[in-house]
């Protein structure tokens, strides 16, 4: 009796886990199977949004669901943060990140850190930095530009994008 009640409960085992593996399996197969959201934490128009809706464009070669760009602009990235960060941790919330999104955890405007509640999945593209003067300026070089500014302090102004 009791040999037969061990080879019950196995096979009481072994349905369980292949029904569950069995679950785990279309579950992951199935993903993703209704549109995601891409949130775009800056206007319209700008070149973040526009990478973003080209980045969409490509991704339709390798899902079959389509992706959703959300435009939620204001407070210097902040305001589309947080409408990501509120957003279930499902897989069907994307955030497009910039170095805005980053400047606003190092500067304290959230009441989380993003570097810690985000995790980057890929790059899509780089930004290239670049220093430039007017034509019309005495610099020919940056090491002229460095020296000036060293020898003259707080007369060199110079301006950026983001919030930092």
């Amino acid at each position: 009796m009791r040999t037969q009640i061990r080879v019950l409960t196995c096979l009481v085992v072994v349905c369980m886990l292949t029904i569950g593996l069995t679950s785990i399996a279309a579950a992951q197969k199935a993903y993703p199977n209704r549109p995601i959201e891409m949130v775009v934490p800056a206007g319209a128009g700008g070149g973040l949004d526009t990478c973003s809706r080209f980045f969409v464009e490509k991704m339709k070669e390798y899902i079959s669901v389509p992706i959703r760009v959300t435009n939620v602009s204001g407070g210097a990235h902040v305001k589309g943060i947080v409408y990501s960060y509120a957003a279930p941790a499902d897989g069907y919330t994307i955030h497009a990140l910039s170095p805005s999104d980053i400047m606003a955890d190092v500067f304290g405007k959230l009441d989380f850190k993003f570097t810690e509640e985000f995790v980057p999945l890929c790059r899509v593209q780089h930004d290239t930095a670049v220093i430039c003067v007017s034509a019309k300026s005495k610099f020919n070089s940056f090491a002229e530009l460095v020296e000036y500014a060293k020898a003259n302090p707080g007369k060199v102004t110079w301006g950026g994008l983001s919030p930092g």
